[in-house]
């Protein structure tokens, strides 16, 4: 039959067979301090413990507890190693080709723009990173050289670049210190680029003087059909130069993919192969007889009838008079939607624009040409079959206002109107925005931009023209987000069919408005630009 032993009391504690002193750590540490636990129970007990013996057992649990502490580190660590190598993070796991693409799009965040720290940031990160940066041609496709950039480190990209298409950008000023000439480093860096020219994608060189954009053309003889982009800049555009000139076999004369070109004070010739089927066309920087006629740059655009973009810049003007064109002379241009106009010559951009049709035209820049007043007419007149132009921008020049309202009642698809610097501007241009005259229909009834940058402007007039672009039963422009179902078909039912739809954004930068005014504007247009700027055009506090 089982017998129960009796419970021991609460003082027992069992004797030891083996000396205390051939114990090990752990045996003397749990049997002094069950010792002292059970002495505790006894008050006669506490009093025959002696003080070293209790400190005495606090060292002993104390060196337990950091041996202990020092364990639990120990395997800590062999767990986080044993977790990483058995089960490494889900960014490791991720395979080569997607880290790849996700690295292009943060060091390439759009097709035009380029984060320049990102790549060595990425590079630096592990050597697993390091890896797939170096063997991902694409991060390595943007090659530039110049004042900041050297030789050798194209050299790097070039080689990394494999066989994908490249981005060339060529830019020296004369800022250049480093050891050498510009033409020295300029000759090896076209050495170094030119066996790679059928991978261009674009092709961009900045250099001082025409003499040396030759030298670095010199060497671009091979044919390119990837090139779409090609740039060249010079910045001495005043200098005379008639000794060097352009290779008459520039890219081997097959450009098949060339889209846009873009030259600044250089001589390539007006007739010259490349100037054919282009889409976007720059020409900045003709002084002193060296700018196209009039009959030059109607020739290329009679060979570019698919150009999207026509900019002429800096060019100075010409002396024959402008002679109106039948319609069977016209130059029909139906892809043509932006047009800007920066100092080109009064006579020449007239007769210009005289000559060619342009009925998809949905931007125009008009800036510093004296009188805008005839180039207005031609506006008019193409408006009078069709002209769905939605930006217009006049910049620091003089015209009747008759005819800017003569202009602006044929465009009811403008959506932005900028009027900057016009000194003789009078509040008439307002008024007639403000309120339909008569039976006749609103003015511009879809602008939402409004720039009248220094302007003057007569205030009232202003107020009266923001209050008539507003809905009825207007108040103060929302705060509330709007809805999640909300779509911009939504926006135009709720405006009644006639009506003008809402002024999102108004610039009266140096107009000296005051702080009442801009405020009242705030509060029913989003956006409002107001700084005030010195002569030296920096703002004021």
């Amino acid at each position: 039959m089982l017998q129960v032993q009796p419970r021991p009391p609460l003082n027992y504690y069992p004797t030891l067979s083996t000396p205390p002193q051939l114990l090990t750590m752990e045996q003397r540490i749990s049997f002094e301090t069950v010792q002292v636990y059970n002495c505790g129970k006894d008050s006669d007990s506490v009093a025959s413990l002696s003080i070293p013996h209790l400190r005495q057992a606090l060292l002993l649990l104390e060196s337990e507890m950091a041996n202990l502490r020092t364990q639990r580190e120990e395997i800590e660590s062999k767990l986080e190693q044993a977790v990483r190598t058995q089960c490494p993070s889900p960014i490791h796991r991720l395979p080569c080709e997607l880290m790849a693409s996700i690295f292009a799009l943060g060091v390439f965040p759009s097709e035009e723009e380029e984060d320049p720290l990102m790549l060595p940031t990425l590079m630096l990160v592990s050597r697993y990173w390091h890896d797939i940066a170096i063997n991902t041609p694409t991060l390595w496709s943007k090659i530039r050289i110049g004042n900041h950039n050297s030789v050798e480190k194209a050299a790097r990209m070039l080689a990394r670049s494999k066989s994908v298409p490249l981005d060339i950008s060529v830019d020296f000023n004369d800022r250049y210190n480093r050891q050498g000439s510009i033409s020295d480093v300029l000759t090896r860096a076209m050495d170094l680029l030119s066996p790679s020219i059928r991978r261009w994608n674009s092709f961009h060189l900045s250099v001082p003087n025409r003499l040396q954009a030759n030298t670095a053309l010199s060497h671009c003889l091979s044919e390119a059909p990837m090139l779409r982009v090609f740039t060249v800049h010079v910045f001495h555009s005043m200098q005379e130069d008639v000794v060097s000139q352009p290779p008459n076999s520039l890219f081997g004369g097959y450009t098949p993919s060339l889209e846009s070109c873009s030259l600044k004070s250089f001589h390539l010739g007006w007739g010259h192969s490349i100037l054919r089927n282009l889409q976007v066309i720059t020409f900045d920087g003709y002084w002193n007889g060296s700018d196209p006629s009039t009959v030059m740059i109607l020739g290329i655009l009679r060979e570019c009838p698919s150009v999207r973009e026509l900019a002429l810049r800096n060019l100075s003007d010409v002396s024959e008079s402008r002679t109106t064109s039948s319609s069977a002379d016209l130059i029909h241009l139906p892809r043509l939607t932006k047009i800007t106009l920066y100092y080109s010559g009064s006579n020449r951009t007239l007769s210009v624009l005289d000559r060619i049709s342009f009925p998809a035209l949905e931007r125009i820049d008009i800036m510093y040409l004296d009188d805008a007043g005839p180039f207005f007419d031609i506006l008019h007149r193409q408006s009078l079959s069709t002209l769905p132009l939605q930006h217009l921008r006049v910049e620091s020049v003089y015209f009747s206002e008759p005819k800017l309202v003569r202009l602006l009642q044929r465009l009811p698809s403008l959506r932005s109107l900028d009027l900057v610097d016009i000194e003789d501007l009078s509040s008439d241009v307002l008024k007639v925005l403000s309120r339909p005259s008569g039976e006749q229909s609103w003015i511009c009834p879809r602008i939402q931009n409004l720039s009248l940058e220094g302007c003057a402007i007569n205030r009232d007039q202003l107020r009266s023209f923001v209050e008539s672009r507003l809905p009825d039963h207007a108040r103060a422009f929302p705060t509330q987000p709007p809805l999640q179902g909300k779509t911009k078909t939504d926006d135009r039912r709720s405006t009644p069919p006639g009506s003008p739809e809402r002024l999102r954004s108004l610039d009266l930068t140096r107009c000296h408005l005051s702080k009442a005014l801009l405020q009242w504007l705030k509060i029913y247009v989003p956006e409002v630009r107001c700084d005030t700027r010195n002569p030296w055009g920096d703002s004021r506090p």
